[in-house]
């Protein structure tokens, strides 16, 4: 019962208990005059009019008073709440404003991972509400989270059959391969023909991964299309004359790397050392590759690692029948980690790569490296360093051929507590779930990981 309703009541009982009498239109305006602030017009006319026709029913045998003592009527309203009334009044507007923080309570604003706001206004018994916060918790499960969004990077538009340019790109911008845009990084000014071409399009490309990195929209089809346009002048006669031409992404990110960081092959290659031993003789043949990419075999194992460990495994190499036979043993070691490793899947066979394997192997989130010393005449595998290498990137190939089908790029972002992963499918990015595991471990061809 509202503060208002008490009061008309009150107003009754003081009329019922006094000797007061007046004409309908004393009355009225007593009333009207007790209760301007607690009626609407409706409300007061309505309220008047119950007044009057009880005061008819309960005083009809009363005196009362004059139309000139009608103000006396307003000062008996005030005066006649006692103690104990204000006080049961006071509990009851407190009971109501309790009541109303409660109804409120139960409206709780949310933010969803689609950045959408939602009012829910849920039940108010516990057991509602313990059960409407295992669904939310449910549905928020079946939806890839998206604190790590921010950061990924801008994806590409596809300039006609890019897909492998985006993808290589992509793991470049990535990863702390990025860096290799550094104006500090040094060329080789003598082994260059022309630095000014080196210079132009490794400012080009560094505006465009910048761009990407920061999520810069504005003119980034422009950027895009400019680094395109200067690759394809540089690259394209190693590139059967066109990027436009679906093309091996080892092939073309191997061919990209040495066009903008000749000279700086100690931060940006693998440097494998490899010795022969002839045990007929007991000559040794001591030499060092410097590699873009690590090509790992898949073997019958379904680990990552163990390919890769196998890569470094002891191989034993003959020749010869006879007294002639000749009995070698190889071994190969990593001497300089730099700071990122691709290594290169061997998903395609045959001659000309007709044939993909799609063997599942599993991509480990972070890859045992062993380095091992060097030094100008062999390998000194006495001491070695072990170094974890974390996941950051895998091309996957969507297809048949190494000559056809489609490239995607996937990301992987280390939380606390899990992994985020995002894929770009050229200019799409998207956050997906774990659901897309099994296809990157089938097809999965490049794969980057940094120290």
């Amino acid at each position: 019962m509202q503060k208002k309703h008490v009061l008309f009541i009150l107003l009754l009982f003081l009329q019922n208990h006094s000797s007061l009498k007046a004409s309908e239109q004393s009355e009225k305006q007593s009333l009207q005059s007790c209760l301007p602030s607690l009626f609407t017009g409706e409300e007061l006319e309505f309220f008047s009019n119950i007044f009057l026709e009880t005061q008819i029913l309960l005083h009809s045998d009363k005196t009362g008073l004059e139309e000139d003592d009608s103000h006396s009527f307003e000062t008996e309203c005030d005066s006649s709440f006692s103690e104990e009334d204000e006080d049961l009044t006071r509990r009851k507007e407190s009971e109501d404003e309790d009541e109303e923080k409660k109804y409120k309570s139960d409206y709780i604003l949310t933010i969803e991972s689609n950045n959408k706001f939602e009012v829910d206004t849920g039940p108010r018994t516990k057991k509602q509400k313990t059960k409407n916060k295992k669904e939310k918790e449910k549905e928020k499960e079946k939806r890839p989270k998206q604190e790590n969004q921010e950061k990924s990077v801008l994806g590409l538009p596809n300039l006609g059959n890019t897909c492998y340019l985006n993808s290589v790109l992509n793991m470049i911008a990535t990863s702390k391969l990025n860096q290799i845009m550094n104006p500090n990084t040094q060329l080789d000014k003598e082994n260059h023909n022309d630095v000014t071409k080196v210079l132009s399009t490794r400012s080009l490309l560094n505006s465009l991964l910048s761009g990407m990195i920061n999520k810069i929209e504005k003119k980034h089809e422009e950027r895009t299309q400019r680094v395109f346009k200067a690759l394809n002048e540089n690259l394209s006669e190693n590139l059967e004359g066109s990027l436009n031409v679906q093309h091996d992404p080892a092939e073309f990110y191997s061919h990209l790397i040495s066009f903008i960081s000749k000279g700086d092959n100690k931060n940006y290659d693998l440097e494998v050392a490899e010795q022969i031993f002839n045990e007929k003789t007991g000559e040794k043949t001591f030499y060092k590759n410097y590699m873009k990419m690590l090509p790992v075999p898949l073997t019958e194992s379904k680990s990552l690692q163990k390919n890769f460990d196998h890569y470094f495994s002891e191989e034993i190499i003959e020749s010869g029948e006879g007294k002639n036979k000749v009995r070698k043993r190889k071994e190969s070691a990593i001497v300089n980690s730099p700071e990122v490793i691709v290594l290169q899947l061997g998903r395609f066979t045959g001659l000309w790569g007709e044939t993909k394997s799609a063997k599942k192997v599993k991509i480990p989130l972070i890859l045992k490296v062993k380095s091992f010393r060097k030094s100008k005449t062999e390998i000194d595998k006495s001491k070695h360093s072990n170094i974890d290498y974390h996941l950051k990137t895998a091309i996957v190939h969507e297809g048949e051929s190494i000559h056809s089908g489609h490239y995607v790029a996937y990301q992987f972002i280390k939380n606390k507590k899990n992994v985020t992963i995002i894929r770009y499918n050229d200019r799409k990015v998207e956050q997906v779930s774990s659901s897309e595991l099994p296809n990157i471990f089938e097809n999965a061809y490049l794969v980057s990981y940094e120290r």
